[in-house]
């Protein structure tokens, strides 16, 4: 599997105008974290691409995001796993939606359904049964016309409509539904394309056109089980000409490309325009038909399912007084056919089923928000009436050239924008021992083709700090200590046994003032830290990322640590406020994102200059030059280095170090620098591991 950490959502205004407040960010997360949630192309659950697992809500002064690592199959058995995997969790997913129902559905149609009936949930619970509507409402089989479609203004006497292409029954629980080739894929497992449903039923109140719909005539379903579905996908209105008039008669191909055909599963739409005369006057009418490039699973393995539209347009009233929608169905031996044929000679040998019917005074715009949103998932439209994809649209031509490829300090953040807080849910728990509190997720360092666990040796002073209040504290024995000269201290992951939690949490909060407000006395630092705890069925872990200042300031604001699932939420919107109320950030929400590391810890990788580059004085090996090339991507640097910002810093391990005032192993001893105003660290054996790049804070 390839995986990607990647961003799922937000907390800002998406597109379609909507919002997702943090709790909602946090409550996918919490749920979602262990057992992930299936990843599918343009929303199709026949078409499964990988799988998503929920890992982290990062928090800034102006905005949440809710990240994940995206995992991508690179081969057949990674494929067959993925399938597997998500069949499973779909059919937990209905069942556990459908679950709190069944009773009392089952109460109201156990009577019409048979030993055959098999449940669903999408959108609402649902019964499929040989004509089961028309067992349920034996009514509405006498109220249709001669395409089978039931007039609107009779069904609504009876049924109200809930939204997304579902009725519900006035006098009962049961809700119906709209014809099932409304769906993506014809499939139950997929949604209504309901923007175009939902846009139908607003011309319902329009006096001047008279509007016909076609069932689902083999569910019926349990209306207080409703819940409106939600898709992000950016769904944008027509900007056609409204010159329809002038539009030449015959027939336009607009093919996909392969990538297109890929991912929207089209091979081509045709357009048939004809000139019609009626009673001296002239209409246009219009033809449309998507042929698809792979069959609609939803029915079987041989079924192409191909969107058709017929409008005619009453160029006198400068409206369109009919517009209709069906399906055409092919075998695959007639797709094949109707492929190497245009529309007009292709004939009609084809399974058609009408799907809905306007008739009366449509306006022009009207017509065009319904016909966008009827071939939704079909980019040919949009193309045929000379629009690009608005995503296109947007994108501006860029010199590269400009662009460095090289950020010399991706952690830099300024004191203005506060600090960031990430928070993780893992399943894996810490190895045991019988400490309370123990450093885990150890950076590794390579040496000679090797990997050490390393700990930064500035890091020692919050065990140290620790010990002090009366915590015992585990770290481990093997591992290489590394001293940085700048200003930035990634502190490892400290995790919290059950034992005492709440108590030990404090602890740690009080030993990280304690000496973050050490470190202010002298020079303000950016750091990174992370607590973890076990937290009901999985691990937690918050992650913070900032400038020592701010974060000893926040930190005395805080009580307690959330210890359990409920407290969680309103802890993160807490401090979410917190956030808002006291920095401004102007700096992109992704900035950031190469600071997030699976493990949950936010964790600042230096950057090592390049040997290349370094230049050392023969005489001095302590004291070097560096050359920087002159080539564009190196553009970012040399502006750094011009503005006395950016500097050098170098990387050492320390073999041996000693306590000024004992002489004894200051890696061993009680004694701390940061801590005791008598008491220096004496580093006796180093060696240098590299030389970085840095930013004074």
């Amino acid at each position: 599997m390839i995986n990607q950490v990647v961003l799922l959502n937000h907390d800002q205004v998406n597109k379609d105008y909507t919002i997702i407040p943090m709790k909602e960010l946090h409550r996918v997360l919490l749920e979602n974290t262990i057992n992930g949630i299936p990843s599918f192309i343009a929303h199709d659950m026949h078409r499964s691409c990988g799988f998503i697992l929920p890992f982290g809500l990062f928090l800034s002064p102006n905005i949440a995001l809710l990240k994940g690592i995206y995992a991508i199959p690179e081969n057949d058995i990674d494929s067959s796993l993925v399938n597997k995997w998500t069949i499973s969790l779909l059919n937990k997913k209905i069942y556990d939606s459908a679950s709190p129902f069944l009773d009392d559905f089952n109460k109201i149609i156990s009577t019409y359904i048979s030993t055959k009936a098999t449940i669903y949930h999408n959108g609402c619970v649902f019964y499929y049964d040989q004509d089961l509507l028309y067992k349920v409402f034996p009514k509405l089989e006498n109220n249709l016309d001669k395409h089978n479609l039931v007039y609107l203004k009779d069904l609504l006497n009876d049924f109200e409509y809930m939204g997304q292409g579902i009725f519900k029954d006035k006098n009962s629980n049961f809700a119906i539904f709209a014809n099932r080739l409304f769906r993506r894929n014809a499939s139950y497992l997929n949604n209504f394309h309901f923007y175009f449903l939902d846009e139908f039923m607003n011309q319902a109140s329009i006096l001047d056109v008279n509007l016909r719909i076609s069932l689902d005539i083999n569910i019926v379903g349990f209306a207080p089980s409703f819940v409106n579905q939600f898709e992000m996908e950016y769904f944008w209105g027509p900007k056609y000409s409204d010159d329809i008039s002038n539009i030449e008669s015959g027939i336009t191909r607009h093919e996909c490309s392969s990538g297109q055909k890929q991912y929207y599963q089209i091979s081509r739409n045709e357009f048939w325009w004809k000139d019609n005369i009626e009673n001296g006057l002239l209409k246009k009418e219009l033809e449309i038909e998507e042929l698809r490039d792979k069959p609609s699973i939803g029915i079987d393995a041989d079924t192409y399912c191909c969107r058709y539209i017929h409008s005619i347009y009453d160029t006198n009233n400068e409206s369109f007084e009919h517009f209709d929608g069906a399906v055409r169905s092919y075998s695959e031996d007639k797709m094949i056919y109707r492929l190497d044929n245009s529309m007009n000679k292709a004939g009609k040998d084809t399974q058609y089923t009408k799907l809905f019917r306007i008739d009366g005074k449509l306006e022009l715009s009207k017509w065009k928000s319904l016909i966008t949103s009827y071939y939704q998932d079909n980019p040919l439209l949009y193309e045929y009436f000379g629009v690009s994809e608005e995503t296109d649209e947007q994108v501006e031509e860029t010199d590269t050239s400009k662009i460095s490829t090289i950020n010399p300090v991706p952690y830099f953040i300024n004191k203005r924008s506060g600090f960031r807080i990430f928070v993780s849910y893992h399943n894996d728990l810490p190895d045991g021992n019988d400490y309370d509190i123990s450093f885990i997720n150890l950076d590794e360092l390579l040496i000679d083709g090797n990997n050490y666990k390393s700990i930064e040796f500035e890091a020692l002073e919050i065990v140290k700090a620790i010990k002090r209040l009366g915590a015992t504290f585990y770290v481990p024995d093997d591992v290489i200590y590394t001293s940085d000269e700048d200003n930035y201290i990634n502190f490892p992951t400290i995790y919290h046994s059950n034992q005492n939690l709440k108590s030990n949490l404090e602890r740690t909060i009080t030993a990280y003032i304690n000496i973050f407000t050490k470190i202010n006395e002298h020079r303000e630092k950016i750091v990174s830290f992370s607590l973890s705890w076990r937290l009901e069925d999985k691990t937690i872990t918050f992650a913070i990322f900032g400038n020592t200042a701010n974060i000893s300031t926040w930190l005395k604001t805080i009580r307690e640590l959330p210890t359990s699932n409920n407290e969680v939420s309103y802890w993160l919107e807490a401090q979410y406020k917190y956030l808002k109320q006291n920095f401004k950030d102007s700096e992109s929400s992704t900035i950031y994102d190469n600071l997030i590391k699976k493990d949950g810890v936010l964790y600042m990788k230096r950057v090592r200059i390049d040997r290349n580059l370094l230049k050392f004085d023969k005489n001095n090996p302590n004291k070097f030059n560096v050359c920087i090339p002159n080539s564009p991507e190196y553009n970012y640097i040399r502006k750094l280095i011009e503005r006395n910002m950016l500097i050098t810093a170098t990387t050492f391990i320390i073999n041996k170090a000693k306590c000024s005032k004992t002489q004894s192993d200051y890696i061993k001893s009680n004694t701390s620098s940061l801590l005791d105003d008598d008491v220096k660290v004496v580093f006796e054996e180093m060696e240098i591991v590299s030389i970085n790049w840095t930013i004074e804070p």
